[in-house]
Protein backbone atom coordinates (compact mmCIF):
# COMPACT_ATOMS: atom_id res chain seq x y z
CA UNK A 1 0.00 0.00 0.00
CA UNK A 2 1.19 3.53 -0.92
CA UNK A 3 1.05 6.23 1.50
CA UNK A 4 0.30 9.93 0.49
CA UNK A 5 4.00 10.71 0.49
CA UNK A 6 4.43 8.00 -1.28
CA UNK A 7 6.31 5.95 0.90
CA UNK A 8 4.68 1.74 1.16
CA UNK A 9 4.02 0.40 4.60
CA UNK A 10 3.45 -3.11 5.19
CA UNK A 11 0.01 -3.84 6.82
CA UNK A 12 -0.07 -7.10 8.83
CA UNK A 13 -4.05 -7.47 8.34
CA UNK A 14 -4.17 -6.76 4.94
CA UNK A 15 -1.68 -9.47 3.54
CA UNK A 16 -2.58 -12.65 2.43
CA UNK A 17 -1.85 -16.16 4.52
CA UNK A 18 0.91 -16.96 2.12
CA UNK A 19 2.80 -13.12 2.53
CA UNK A 20 1.89 -13.97 6.96
CA UNK A 21 3.54 -17.74 6.65
CA UNK A 22 6.16 -16.87 4.71
CA UNK A 23 7.26 -13.78 6.96
CA UNK A 24 6.73 -15.93 9.90
CA UNK A 25 8.93 -18.38 8.27
CA UNK A 26 11.68 -16.00 7.65
CA UNK A 27 11.63 -14.83 11.64
CA UNK A 28 12.04 -18.44 12.66
CA UNK A 29 14.72 -19.13 10.49
CA UNK A 30 16.72 -16.28 11.02
CA UNK A 31 16.26 -17.05 14.94
CA UNK A 32 17.46 -20.44 14.08
CA UNK A 33 20.22 -19.13 12.64
CA UNK A 34 21.30 -16.97 15.47
CA UNK A 35 20.85 -19.75 18.06
CA UNK A 36 22.59 -22.72 15.73
CA UNK A 37 25.82 -19.69 15.18
CA UNK A 38 25.81 -19.08 18.94
CA UNK A 39 26.78 -23.13 19.18
CA UNK A 40 29.19 -22.82 16.83
CA UNK A 41 30.69 -19.65 18.16
CA UNK A 42 31.28 -21.64 21.69
CA UNK A 43 32.70 -25.01 19.97
CA UNK A 44 34.94 -22.82 18.20
CA UNK A 45 35.95 -20.69 21.22
CA UNK A 46 36.43 -24.35 23.72
CA UNK A 47 38.11 -26.04 21.39
CA UNK A 48 40.73 -23.12 20.45
CA UNK A 49 41.06 -22.70 24.31
CA UNK A 50 40.58 -24.77 26.56
CA UNK A 51 42.53 -27.47 25.05
CA UNK A 52 45.46 -25.95 25.20
CA UNK A 53 44.86 -23.95 28.76
CA UNK A 54 43.31 -26.10 30.62
CA UNK A 55 44.05 -29.93 29.23
CA UNK A 56 40.55 -30.69 28.25
CA UNK A 57 39.21 -32.47 25.86
CA UNK A 58 37.21 -30.64 22.83
CA UNK A 59 33.42 -30.96 22.81
CA UNK A 60 30.77 -31.12 19.98
CA UNK A 61 28.17 -28.91 18.62
CA UNK A 62 25.60 -30.79 20.87
CA UNK A 63 28.08 -30.60 24.07
CA UNK A 64 28.37 -26.64 23.47
CA UNK A 65 24.56 -26.37 23.63
CA UNK A 66 24.51 -28.18 26.69
CA UNK A 67 27.46 -25.66 27.82
CA UNK A 68 25.22 -22.77 27.17
CA UNK A 69 21.98 -24.33 28.61
CA UNK A 70 23.93 -24.84 32.07
CA UNK A 71 25.70 -21.73 32.48
CA UNK A 72 22.26 -20.19 31.32
CA UNK A 73 20.35 -22.24 34.67
CA UNK A 74 23.49 -21.45 36.93
CA UNK A 75 24.22 -18.01 36.18
CA UNK A 76 20.81 -16.21 35.21
CA UNK A 77 18.22 -15.85 37.97
CA UNK A 78 14.90 -16.43 37.17
CA UNK A 79 12.49 -13.44 37.03
CA UNK A 80 8.98 -13.34 38.63
CA UNK A 81 6.35 -11.11 37.24
CA UNK A 82 7.36 -8.60 39.74
CA UNK A 83 11.08 -8.62 39.11
CA UNK A 84 11.31 -5.78 37.14
CA UNK A 85 9.84 -3.35 39.70
CA UNK A 86 11.65 -4.94 42.83
CA UNK A 87 14.73 -4.13 40.71
CA UNK A 88 13.83 -0.75 39.84
CA UNK A 89 13.01 -0.32 43.71
CA UNK A 90 16.15 -1.78 44.83
CA UNK A 91 18.19 0.50 42.41
CA UNK A 92 16.83 3.97 43.63
CA UNK A 93 17.13 3.22 47.56
CA UNK A 94 20.81 2.44 46.25
CA UNK A 95 21.01 5.73 44.15
CA UNK A 96 19.45 7.48 47.12
CA UNK A 97 21.94 6.41 49.60
CA UNK A 98 24.92 6.92 47.51
CA UNK A 99 23.76 10.86 46.89
CA UNK A 100 23.26 10.89 50.41
CA UNK A 101 27.05 9.33 51.02
CA UNK A 102 28.14 11.86 48.44
CA UNK A 103 26.75 15.03 50.35
CA UNK A 104 28.03 13.78 53.76
CA UNK A 105 31.44 13.81 51.94
CA UNK A 106 31.18 17.12 50.80
CA UNK A 107 29.32 18.46 54.12
CA UNK A 108 32.52 16.89 56.03
CA UNK A 109 34.98 19.25 57.25
CA UNK A 110 38.66 18.64 56.42
CA UNK A 111 40.60 17.65 58.53
CA UNK A 112 44.10 19.33 57.44
CA UNK A 113 44.79 22.96 57.97
CA UNK A 114 43.76 25.55 54.78
CA UNK A 115 47.34 26.97 54.38
CA UNK A 116 48.49 23.28 53.91
CA UNK A 117 48.38 22.10 50.71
Amino acid sequence: MTHRNGERHFHWHRASLIVKVLIVLAGVAVVAGFFILAGFVVVWLWNWLMPVLFRLPTITFWEAWGLLVLTTILFNRPHSMGQASQDRRRKRVLRDRLKEAHEDDDEAPSSEPQGAQ
